[in-house]
């Protein structure tokens, strides 16, 4: 039987030898798409539905799976990004995503997919991992769209779940001279005394080297992150401005050199030449361990009694103090490393609300008085 055709865009159908109808479609990348059915009105109810879903921006032609799809697009984002980027998402990936959803087709994954999987991750480890979860996911799929796989990207249309963001620890002067006094006699004392002096972020201590210390001030250019248990070392910050020029107090500097003597004097004990210059090492001179470095700091905490936190929350109270004390905040935010002083002001809101409330300020401070003679003339 001879086939009925319709124009290239309208598809064709066709008798095929086996008794079954094909339809026949050209697809906007070239390939044509074929659909059955036993007769010929269902195979053109199927190429008219195929049609609406090319036309509705609802049809993709892929095969692959989320899990297949998402393995290839981290090998493409290992070529991107640093190292400890592509092991959380790694991570976000392998222990969150893909067990959800992973078996599911890539062209049908659907908005309450994506939403389902939200809510199971969200009651299973809370809603910072779900919004972790969709982050990545936006991420890859936002791609997907790019490279022309997908034609619709799901996850726009699910919305953060809401965090409760948790209380900033911050030790008062009291609390921060005990932890400091109990820390002076521990080899790594120069390491908590200068984060608490300078706000840098663990992966700035983390590959900070003795080129770097200029003098009273040091070059904030290094950094070094764990991944899979081991520091990976970098040549540039976490952003342009990081890389930042940080003056030191007096008692830094002597801690330092303190320090740095020891630490040769070691070296020399044990007979090792380093093939680093890192400032902190381990008591065998290999890069310090990330958590040997955070139990340490749990041991100091607890012979202190102060509140727990955690590194990072030394980097606030670093902020925290600048603020107490009056620094401008251009100053604060160029000493953290941020890009813009909102920054700072968006992370230390509540520091800079109370100090707000306590600070009144009186017109008859600021105003000079109206004498007698001005006072007549304003009767």
């Amino acid at each position: 039987m001879m086939a009925k055709r319709r124009g290239n865009h309208e598809g064709s159908i066709t008798h095929l030898k086996d008794g079954r109808w094909q339809g026949r479609l050209s697809l906007r990348n070239g390939k044509r798409k074929a659909v059955y059915g036993k007769t010929r009105d269902e195979c053109r109810r199927k190429l008219d539905a195929l049609k609406r879903r090319i036309d509705d921006g609802t049809f993709s032609d892929t095969d692959m799976t989320v899990k297949q799809y998402l393995e290839k697009w981290l090998e493409y984002r290992a070529l991107e990004v640093k190292p400890k980027t592509l092991s959380d998402y790694n991570y976000t990936c392998k222990k969150y995503v893909i067990p959800k959803i992973g078996k599911k087709k890539l062209a049908r994954l659907s908005v309450l997919d994506v939403q389902d999987m939200m809510q199971e991750l969200a009651g299973e480890k809370g809603p910072k991992i779900a919004n972790r979860g969709r982050k990545v996911l936006n991420n890859a799929l936002g791609q997907a769209l790019r490279w022309q796989v997908i034609v619709r990207n799901p996850v726009d249309a699910i919305k953060r779940l809401k965090e409760e963001k948790p209380a900033m620890i911050l030790w008062d002067y009291e609390e921060a001279a005990r932890f400091r006094e109990v820390a002076r006699g521990h080899e790594l004392y120069s390491f908590f005394l200068l984060i608490m002096s300078t706000g840098m972020r663990l992966s700035e201590m983390l590959g900070f080297r003795w080129r770097d210390v200029e003098g009273a001030s040091v070059h904030i250019c290094h950094t070094a992150t764990e991944v899979n248990g081991k520091l990976v070392f970098g040549e540039t910050t976490k952003t342009d401005h990081s890389n930042r020029m940080v003056s030191l107090p007096e008692d830094v500097v002597i801690a330092l050199a303190e320090h740095r003597h020891a630490q040769q004097a070691r070296y020399a004990r044990l007979g090792f030449t380093p093939s680093h210059d890192l400032v902190f090492s381990s008591r065998v001179g290999t890069p310090l361990s990330v958590s040997n470095l955070r139990k340490t700091y749990k041991a100091l905490q607890q012979e202190a009694r102060v509140p727990h936190a955690t590194l990072h929350e030394l980097r606030h109270w670093h902020a925290s103090m600048l603020i107490e004390e009056g620094m401008d905040i251009r100053a604060i935010a160029r000493r953290l490393g941020h890009a813009d002083p909102s920054i700072t002001l968006r992370i230390y809101a509540h520091i800079f609300n109370k100090q707000s409330r306590e600070k009144a300020i009186s017109l008859d401070d600021v105003l000079p008085r109206v004498g007698e003679r001005a006072a007549a003339y304003l009767n």
